[in-house]
């Protein structure tokens, strides 16, 4: 599965307009064959506390294609991009990113969406639950630790080869 998400700041005083246009967005992206289109809002997340962020799924990277292609020659989804960056419109647009699933083997957890663990950063690629931590003394690991990881894993040929390398490199190593 690929999970496209969207991180969005709310600009101050403008949180129903900025609510109103990512609805307008969610429209367009199940007209184009979005799934699971959902919208959430960083509770407790420090310095990203009420960032909007909207995802969406597709079943695989061909069909997040599809979305592409079809949305790049949509006027009216085309019209909304333009709207969604520009300085009037009513959030910040911070981070994006196209992130694909690591089965984590829970079939029967929550609601048959057991391989759902948490949110990933797109300018880190990190899953949750499983990143280097910061602790008094200890300073954050996480730039040689992704080097690492990718050293350790580049020589996997099929997706479920590197989630499988990277989960099992993660678990040893932290």
């Amino acid at each position: 599965m690929i999970v496209r998400s969207w991180n969005l700041r709310p600009r101050p005083g403008r949180y129903d307009d900025a609510v109103g246009l990512i609805a307008e967005g969610a429209k367009l992206a199940e007209r184009h064959g979005a799934r699971n289109v959902r919208l959430t809002q960083a509770a407790t997340a420090g310095p990203s506390t009420g960032v909007l962020v909207l995802t969406c799924e597709f079943e695989n990277l061909a069909g997040y294609g599809v979305y592409l292609e079809d949305t790049m020659t949509d006027v009216e989804a085309q019209t909304h991009n333009h709207r969604i960056r520009e300085t009037e419109a009513p959030f910040i647009y911070e981070s994006t990113a196209v992130l694909t699933e690591i089965d984590l083997g829970r079939e029967a957890a929550k609601g048959g969406r057991g391989r759902v663990l948490g949110a990933a950063s797109a300018d880190h690629c990190r899953v949750a639950g499983a990143t280097p931590w910061r602790s008094p003394g200890r300073p954050s690991t996480w730039p040689s630790a992704m080097e690492r990881c990718a050293a350790a894993c580049s020589s996997s040929t099929t997706p479920e080869s590197v989630a499988e390398c990277c989960a099992r490199w993660w678990s040893t190593t932290l």
